[in-house]
């Protein structure tokens, strides 16, 4: 299968056996997402999410979560895609987004640690981790703030957590 970059995030070559109309709604769904329409589109994708024939259907709804701001549902479709289609190109590109839109938003966080005001760093990342509760990075900060503390126990559960929540 071939893919063209312009096809971001869609991917159409992904397209199996789907009946006419069923595509007909994937193309509404794909249209009304490209303009722009997120919420429309994500009731479209809605519709239609119980048909596991392509991964093209979950890919719309997972990137239509995305654009509504919804990081922990569009996160868990495209991990759900990947389960069944390692290799879908949609997918793999969204959890890429994801994992930055998370970067960026620890950035305030991180900005704190640097200067080693470790108390205002703490606050951030605990509602980081509160906000990503699968991301191991805050765990792994968190565990770092309480080395420099020469906290070592505290620090140790922070980091047996980040292995917890991400063992790879």
């Amino acid at each position: 299968l071939f893919t063209l970059p312009s096809e971001k995030p869609r991917y159409s070559s992904t397209l199996l056996g789907l009946s006419i109309g069923r595509k007909q709604m994937l193309e509404l769904g794909w249209g009304t997402y490209s303009k722009g329409l997120y919420k429309k589109a994500l009731e479209i994708f809605s519709d239609m999410q119980n048909d596991d024939r392509s991964p093209d259907i979950k890919n719309g709804l997972a990137w239509s979560y995305l654009q509504n701001k919804e990081i922990k549902i569009a996160s868990k479709i495209f991990q759900d895609i990947l389960n069944i289609w390692p290799n879908n190109i949609g997918a793999i590109k969204g959890v890429e987004t994801i994992k930055n839109i998370k970067r960026r938003h620890a950035l305030h966080a991180d900005y704190y640690f640097d200067l080693n005001k470790f108390r205002i760093a703490k606050i951030k990342y605990i509602e980081l981790k509160k906000e990503y509760p699968n991301w191991s990075y805050s765990y792994i900060q968190l565990g770092k703030i309480k080395l420099a503390r020469n906290e070592y126990f505290s620090a140790r559960e922070y980091f047996l957590d980040a292995l917890d929540t991400e063992p790879n």
